[in-house]
C-alpha cells in the first residue's frame, strides 16, 4: 500500500530529528569496520604466511629436541628395515664402508672430547632447550655446535654403513634438517637469553665447521675430564658401538 507523501515526508523528519538527538544507533561507515576487526581477519592469512615459517620451523625444532633420544633410534631402525644393510663383497660400498667406520668414530671421538674439556648444559631442562651459561671454552671456541656436528657424523656413518642409497639419501635429510632446526630454536634462545655477548660469539665461531687453527693449544689448555666424559657420554658410546656392530653382523650375514 502506498503512502500519502506528506507522511513519507513527515517519518523522513522524524527519524533525521531522533538520529541528530541520538535516540536512534548510528550504523558504523563500511570503512571503519574495515580498519577494525573485518581487517585483521583479512590480512591474517598474509601475517601468517610471513610468519609462518619461521614459527613451524621453531615449533618443529621443539618436538624433535624432545623426543629426540626415542625418535633418532626409531627413524634409523625403520630405514634399515625398509633396506636391509649390504653384504659386503661390492668393492665400492666396501670402500664406502670403511669411510663409514671413520666417520663414526670421528664424530664420537668429537663428542667425548667437547664433553671432556667444557662441557654444555645446553642439553636442555626438562626436554626443553636451556642454557644456564653461554660456554664458549674447550671446543666450542672453534664451533658453536660441536656435539651436533659429531652427531652428524655418526649419524652419517651409520647410514653409508648400512650401503643402501635410498636409505643414505633419505636419512641425511631426515637428520640434517633436523639439526638445522634445532640449531635455529637454540640460536634463537640464546640470543634471547645472552644479547650482545651471544652475537659476538657468533662472530668468532663458525655453526658447523671445526676450526682448526688452535685447537692444538686449546686441548693442552683444559685438563680432561675422564670421570665427567663417563658418567655423561658412557650410554652413548655404548650405544654407537653395539649399532655399529649390529650392522656389520647383518653385512657379514647376508
Amino acid at each position: 500500500m502506498d503512502l500519502p507523501r506528506g507522511s513519507v515526508s513527515l517519518w523522513w523528519s522524524l527519524g533525521a530529528d531522533f538520529a541528530r538527538r541520538g535516540l536512534l544507533p548510528r550504523p558504523k561507515p563500511h570503512t571503519e569496520n574495515l580498519r577494525g576487526h573485518n581487517l585483521g581477519i583479512i590480512l591474517q592469512p598474509v601475517t601468517a604466511f610471513r610468519v609462518g615459517p619461521t614459527r613451524m620451523l621453531l615449533h618443529t625444532a621443539r618436538f624433535f629436541f624432545r623426543f629426540r633420544n626415542a625418535l633418532f633410534p626409531a627413524v634409523f631402525c625403520a630405514l634399515v628395515l625398509l633396506a636391509p644393510p649390504r653384504a659386503f663383497g661390492n668393492p665400492a660400498w666396501d670402500c664406502i664402508a670403511v669411510g663409514a667406520l671413520f666417520a663414526i668414530a670421528a664424530g664420537q671421538s668429537l663428542r667425548v672430547i667437547t664433553i671432556g674439556l667444557d662441557y654444555v648444559k645446553r642439553g636442555g631442562k626438562k626436554k626443553q632447550i636451556y642454557a644456564d651459561r653461554l660456554v664458549r671454552g674447550g671446543v666450542y671456541a672453534h664451533c658453536r655446535n660441536p656435539m651436533y656436528v659429531g652427531n652428524l657424523l655418526v649419524a652419517f656413518g651409520m647410514l653409508a654403513l648400512v650401503g643402501q642409497p635410498w636409505t643414505l639419501a633419505i636419512g641425511l635429510a631426515f637428520f640434517a634438517f633436523v639439526y638445522f632446526a634445532i640449531v635455529r630454536s637454540e640460536e634463537q634462545y640464546l640470543l634471547d637469553r645472552f644479547g650482545e655477548k651471544y652475537r659476538e660469539y657468533c662472530r668468532r665461531s663458525p655453526r658447523w665447521v671445526v676450526r682448526l687453527s688452535g685447537l692444538p693449544a686449546t686441548l693442552r689448555r683444559y685438563r680432561f675430564d675422564w670421570p665427567g666424559v663417563i658418567v655423561k657420554e658412557y650410554g652413548t658410546v655404548f650405544t654407537t658401538l653395539m649399532t655399529t656392530a649390529a650392522v656389520i653382523a647383518c653385512k657379514l650375514c647376508r
